[in-house]
């Protein structure tokens, strides 16, 4: 869900320059009419209610309980032809009381020209920016599951950041720079970090495919390790991601790895005797059908991590998920997840779980 919110405020700061708004409109229609005020803002919320039965892979204790898992508000408002303002709140039981400011940026753009070039529309350059918080294009992290896959868990980096970028027919790439707050001991400057990401995009009536990369040039500001490493390291380390999915008629196909470049320090994230070098990787394949006159789908995976058990990360995932629409806008899911954990001799418990999740999610 987070990547589609960053995905549209990439696609939505896609514009062309202003100079040829205008030629264009000269060209046209030179007396079309204003956008009309409700054309002008925009309300988009998710709700997700989730019961579940966990037995966790550490050994703790069997827990049971419903929470509303997920609350997210975007606002956004169309404050010219070429640029957007946008906010997201979000509530997350247990993580964000009450409620937390998860992205504000202005975005400058146009998302029609981007979707063009995408389904073979003509190749036309189409510069976008945007600026503010938000999460930064390192990882993609597609997912049919209810649980975030551990691509996710290692990678999502949420920053206030400077991104610039543009597509080309089927290639969009962008290049952004970010502070942080993990410092590496040398001279502090406006924006020490920075990151690049490259996708060859094609989406059709029948088919899509997506492959990419990305690169962090520090991942220890990723929100997870963010809260793990000390808030000085010894050297920055970068980090990469690589990502394909593919969809063909009911078919979908998602593979994902995110992994650091180098090693961290013993002192700043430890592996056994030494330093950590993290990494995790997703797959996972899906299909959709029809379940009693409802549009329904089918998913299984299997996800790892190395190197990661100080990030409170399980070393394995296996997963299937049932996902059923129930009205417009509303739709059931089911999952059931097997987790095992690091062995003793890496830091872990040795242990596996498992877990039940029924989650009625509901957008508008």
């Amino acid at each position: 869900m987070r990547w589609h919110c960053l995905a549209a405020a990439i696609a939505a700061c896609c514009s062309t320059p202003a100079w040829a708004e205008e030629s264009a409109s000269s060209q046209g229609s030179a007396d079309a009419a204003p956008m009309a005020l409700e054309e002008r803002f925009s309300l988009e919320g998710v709700v997700e209610g989730e019961w579940s039965i966990v037995d966790p892979y550490d050994g703790s204790k069997r827990d049971d309980s419903f929470s509303i898992a997920t609350f997210e508000l975007t606002a956004g408002a169309q404050l010219t032809d070429q640029l957007r303002a946008e906010m997201v709140l979000l509530f997350e039981q247990d993580e964000t009381e009450p409620i937390d400011v998860d992205q504000f940026f202005l975005a400058w753009g146009d998302e029609d020209a981007m979707a063009a070039g995408f389904s073979g529309g003509g190749a036309h350059l189409v510069p976008f920016a945007s600026a503010g918080r938000m999460y930064v294009p390192f990882g993609r992290f597609d997912t049919n599951m209810v649980s975030d896959p551990l691509t996710l868990e290692l990678g999502e980096t949420r920053e206030g950041a400077l991104q610039l970028g543009a597509a080309y027919g089927h290639l969009v790439g962008s290049a952004y720079l970010f502070d942080g707050t993990v410092e590496d001991g040398g001279d502090k400057h406006a924006f020490e970090n920075f990151g690049a990401q490259l996708d060859w995009v094609m989406e059709g009536d029948e088919r899509s495919l997506n492959v990419g990369a990305s690169y962090i040039s520090n991942i220890a500001e990723s929100d997870n390790l963010e809260g793990t490493v000390p808030g000085e390291i010894k050297d920055k380390v970068a980090g990469i991601g690589l990502h394909a999915s593919y969809s063909q008629g009911p078919w979908n196909i998602i593979g994902e790895y995110v992994g650091a470049l180098d090693r961290f320090g013993a002192d700043e994230l430890a592996y056994r005797d030494g330093g950590a070098q993290p990494m995790a990787w997703n797959i996972e394949a899906g299909y959709g059908f029809e379940l009693w006159e409802r549009e329904a789908s089918f998913s299984v995976g299997h996800q790892r991590s190395d190197e990661a058990v100080a990030l409170g990360l399980p070393e394995s995932v296996t997963l299937a998920t049932l996902s059923v629409a129930m009205v417009e806008h509303v739709a059931v899911n089911f999952e059931f997840a097997v987790a095992d954990d690091y062995s003793k001799s890496e830091g872990g418990s040795g242990d596996s779980g498992s877990a039940f999740t029924m989650q009625l999610a509901a957008e508008f």
